[in-house]
């Protein structure tokens, strides 16, 4: 079954409402979002224990923003369809579907939505957010956080930030797909210093390419490590 890539409505003449949820994952043993072949994925954890919850060969879960493999995430929007016939209280929806679902994913709130809802198209902007932490190893911060053998300038690193701000073409920060615009405006890309020690990166974009947060993080780093390099001039 393909994926359309435009907006959906929920069929009512067929029976169908629309479900509106928030969903949080521990992505380290995910291949990212979206489904592939045997492969473990977000997507497809989320199908199988609804579908298996409703007893149907396939409920298609669409999300807000495709995360790569690996990535986190604290509130990312969802929608699925279903049958209005086997509609429920949604915290009886939420309670038996996380039931089903691993211990490194759970569904945090559902709601029933506007019929032409779509998580991905209604989103009005999409934020990440990085860790680092410098020196030695720390096992502890493994699976949460980036570790830098070298010292970083913080401010200097934050100040090449800004000159990404705003609508650009970011194709030099992102791998291409074959008919996908690679012009995004970021809102924010901002380096600060937490109290306990570690460098916290927050991103925020209309939208972000395919691979474009790692792109943009990788290269702003160069910058807090000496190089003075900075790649594309914009204008």
């Amino acid at each position: 079954m393909v994926l359309s890539n435009e907006p959906l409505v929920a069929n009512a003449a067929q029976g169908l409402i629309r479900i509106r949820g928030k969903i949080s994952y521990d992505g380290k043993d995910f291949s990212g979002w979206g489904m592939q072949p045997d492969r473990r994925t977000v997507q497809g954890e989320l199908e199988n224990a609804i579908s298996t919850l409703l007893r149907v060969d396939r409920v298609i879960v669409h999300c807000a923003g495709r995360t790569d493999a690996g990535v986190h995430a604290s509130a990312q929007v969802i929608h699925f369809d279903i049958a209005e016939k086997d509609a429920m209280e949604m915290k009886d929806l939420t309670y038996r579907i996380n039931a089903i679902l691993p211990e490194d994913i759970s569904i945090q709130e559902l709601e029933v939505t506007a019929a032409d809802f779509d998580a991905r198209f209604a989103a009005l902007s999409r934020s990440y957010e990085y860790l680092i932490y410098q020196g030695q190893r720390n096992p502890l911060l493994r699976d949460r956080a980036y570790r830098s053998y070298l010292t970083l300038d913080v401010s200097a690193m934050n100040e090449a930030s800004q000159v990404l701000i705003g609508l650009h073409d970011f194709s030099a920060f992102c791998k291409k797909r074959e008919g996908a615009t690679t012009i995004r405006t970021l809102m924010k890309f901002n380096w600060t210093e937490t109290d306990d020690g570690l460098i916290k990166v927050e991103l925020e974009a209309d939208a972000f390419c395919y691979s474009m947060v790692r792109g943009l993080i990788g290269a702003v780093l160069a910058i807090g490590e000496g190089n003075s390099g900075f790649g594309p001039n914009f204008g």
